[in-house]
């Protein structure tokens, strides 16, 4: 009964926060929301993927859903990988209504959970022939206190965020590789830019840090990228990362209901889904950009990554933690 009295007042509370907010920071805001409608990259091109394989994962909602859209209007097979094969197949079935593409399905995929990744792959080396465009989209949020563990003891941003798209990636490998010209996609962000990683607590086990956990896990997207092109050099795959921008979806709702009130507060001077799947799609079918693989975009367009970003040993330090984490060599 306390717990329930709890949550009420939390939520009163929240929904009080949001309408101050609301009303205090909209005329700050404003020059805020011309930046950003002018700002916003777009990528026009009418390259058709006939005959391509594309594999999106948390592509049920946001920028995810709408970069798997993009695909499925340009005639590829695409493959959205999600937690809730439910809520996949419900966004599977609304673009093949949208696009007419039969060869759009769902299958499920949890990304935080390296034998389910595991299962994925096996899945997908057994019935598909090609893989042209990986783009490893899924992630949550952080602003917890909370040091949540997945089933197979990890921290559950990192293992979301980074590890899932390590391990997934390179069990592609051959594929993608047997497919060249194909692409890598990382979906980082801006928050990547303040954040500082301790090789030696990669997984959160000296100690956990809720505020920073997210910047972290972005900025190993960064770092994985970097190593990747590395390391694929001259195979005819190339690795990208990419901020979407300030994006109107779910991916803070696991964090504290103030925190989630704070955030949707200013969600008017937010991109849409679809302006944030923006730079993902350009990534993925720019013409020009192959020389440039292992580089951070935004507003489709090449951006600077932080120091710590272009720090090239950190990223095969956190190549080789990631492997024996994920148990790559194992594999």
């Amino acid at each position: 009964m306390a717990h329930c009295c709890l949550e009420n007042t939390c939520l009163v509370l929240s929904h009080i926060i949001h309408w101050i907010l609301a009303i205090v920071c909209f005329p700050l805001t404003l020059p805020l929301i011309i930046w950003v409608k002018v700002t916003t990259g777009k990528f026009e091109s009418k390259k058709d993927l006939s005959g391509k394989t594309a594999i999106v994962t948390g592509a049920n909602s946001g920028i995810g859903y709408d970069t798997a859209l993009d695909f499925a209007r340009r005639n590829a097979h695409v493959i959205l990988a999600g937690r809730s094969l439910e809520r996949s197949e419900a966004a599977a079935d609304t673009i093949r209504s949208l696009t007419n593409n039969s060869g759009v399905v769902a299958w499920q995929m949890d990304v935080s959970i390296m034998s389910s990744v595991r299962a994925f792959v096996e899945r997908f080396n057994q019935e598909e022939d090609r893989l042209d465009i990986l783009v490893n989209n899924a992630g949550i949020g952080s602003g917890s206190a909370d040091n949540t563990r997945t089933e197979e003891g990890l921290e559950k941003v990192m293992a979301t965020n980074h590890f899932g798209h390590f391990l997934l990636t390179n069990l592609l490998l051959d594929k993608l590789k047997k497919s060249a010209p194909s692409r890598v996609v990382n979906v980082s962000s801006m928050a990547h830019e303040r954040a500082v990683l301790d090789i030696e607590n990669v997984n959160s086990e000296k100690k956990f840090d809720g505020m920073k956990i997210y910047g972290i896990s972005k900025l190993c997207n960064v770092l994985f990228t970097h190593e990747l092109a590395r390391r694929t050099k001259d195979s005819g795959v190339t690795a990208y990362s990419l901020h979407p921008g300030v994006v109107r979806t779910s991916i803070f709702n696991t964090a504290p209901c103030a925190i989630q009130q704070c955030i949707k507060s200013t969600f008017c001077w937010f991109k849409s889904s679809e302006q944030g799947a923006a730079t993902s799609i350009y990534c993925a079918l720019a013409d020009d950009i192959e020389p440039l693989s292992g580089s951070y975009f935004s507003d489709c367009k090449l951006r600077a990554e932080s120091a710590a970003g272009k720090n090239e040993e950190l990223a095969k330090k956190l190549w080789t933690a990631s492997e024996d984490i994920t148990t790559l060599k194992n594999v």
